[in-house]
């Protein structure tokens, strides 16, 4: 009642600055308060404002829970590559690198993704082999539906209050702590060990 309230979801990529977070403040939270949330999470990721916290299940199914979709995409990946007589280092090594050269050119080129994907989707190609079968394995389809249910397990999980209540008590001095110190010294005072840890006592994605 009264009580100022900022609802985030990060993800596990912040703990190496990389992370997406989401927040969605109550009613009672003011610019100032959001403000202060935005400049504690932009030091390990970028962040985004739900407009109402209905979406923020989705922002679970998406990106809170999306770093598994992916890790389970790099393993596929790095398997294929075995398969076909590469060691498996080297197979590791180049789906990593692939995955973070792709989202690297897709964040710093202004072009949609299926534009960069039509530009090395050249006709009768490797690529457009290889897509095909993806397309044969409903691959759209299958992250369609991940990310449904993981937002329907999010919406429809009879705890999800309960355990909200208890990760502020029991994370609330480490929060904070984090705040008293920046709001004390000023912007870019907390180091990332100090907000990487305070994540890393946060509970996953239910």
């Amino acid at each position: 009642q009264g009580a100022r309230v900022i609802r985030t979801m990060p993800n596990t990529p912040a703990l190496v600055g990389a992370g997406a977070s989401v927040l969605c403040p109550n009613a009672a939270a003011s610019e100032g308060d959001l403000a202060l949330a935005e400049a504690l999470f932009a030091a390990v990721g970028t962040t985004w404002r739900a407009p109402k916290e209905d979406l923020m299940d989705a922002v679970t199914g998406l990106s809170g829970s999306g770093p598994a979709y992916l890790f389970l995409f790099l393993e596929a990946l790095a398997d294929a590559g075995t398969h076909q007589g590469l060691p498996r280092e080297a197979a590791l090594q180049l789906a990593l690198q692939t995955v973070f050269g792709a989202a690297k050119l897709a964040l710093e080129d202004s072009r949609d993704p299926a534009e960069l994907r039509a530009q090395v989707s050249s006709p009768g190609g490797t690529t457009l082999a290889g897509l095909a079968q993806l397309d044969q394995g409903d691959l759209r389809g299958a992250l369609e539906r991940a990310v449904a249910a993981a937002t329907a397990a999010s919406s429809s999980s009879p705890s999800r209050r309960q355990r909200s209540s208890r990760w502020m008590h029991s994370r609330r001095p480490q929060i904070t702590a984090i705040t008293v110190s920046r709001v004390a010294s000023g912007p870019g005072s907390y180091s990332r060990s100090q907000l990487t840890n305070a994540i890393k006592a946060m509970p996953p994605p239910q």
